[in-house]
Parts: structure tokens; sequence; C-alpha cells
């Protein structure tokens, strides 16, 4: 009778361990979906609206991004083009 109940208590504490890893695993992984940005590859940052071109940014007036952006300045995506060297762009995250 021990041996049995033994054995019943031990696969429980296995299922028990087995479900809180998945509970772990989807906490983390939706906490990171949910801070994670859409700019794929590029950098987030923030940069001021290009009053000429609406929908562009400036792409010399950017900040680090760490919230919300201060006025003037709207959500944009980074990126340095792989073919050429040091060229670095911007465009408004319309995601966002």
């Amino acid at each position: 009778m021990f041996v049995r109940f033994f054995t019943i208590f031990v696969i429980f504490l296995l299922f028990s361990k087995a479900y809180v890893m998945a509970a772990v695993m989807t906490a983390v992984q939706n906490t990171t979906s949910s801070n994670s940005t859409s700019c794929g590859d590029g950098e987030r940052r923030c940069c001021m609206e290009d009053s000429s071109l609406p929908g562009n940014v400036n792409d010399e007036e950017c900040q680090s991004c760490s919230g919300n952006c201060s006025n003037g300045y709207v959500p944009s995506c980074c990126y340095v083009d792989a073919k050429l060297m040091n060229y670095y762009y911007c465009e408004e995250d319309m995601s966002s």
C-alpha cells in the first residue's frame, strides 16, 4: 500500500513540475513578445518627424527609446544597411 501511494505521489510531482515548467515558459514567451519591437533586425528609436514628408523621419534627429517618445518625436525603426558600410537609415514604425 505504501509503495503504491509513494508511486502515485512521485507521478503527481513529476506532472506538477512539468505543468509549472510549461507555465513559466509560456509566461517568458508572452513577456518577450510583448516587449519585443516590430523592427526585426533594426533598433527601436525615437526620431523627429520630417515635416516636409509626412510619414518620414529625420535620420539625424533620433534618440534612444525607453518608452514613449517626447513631443515631436515618433517611434521609429533604424537600420544599418549591410551593403553600404555605415549607411544608417530610419523609418517611422507604423505598428505602434
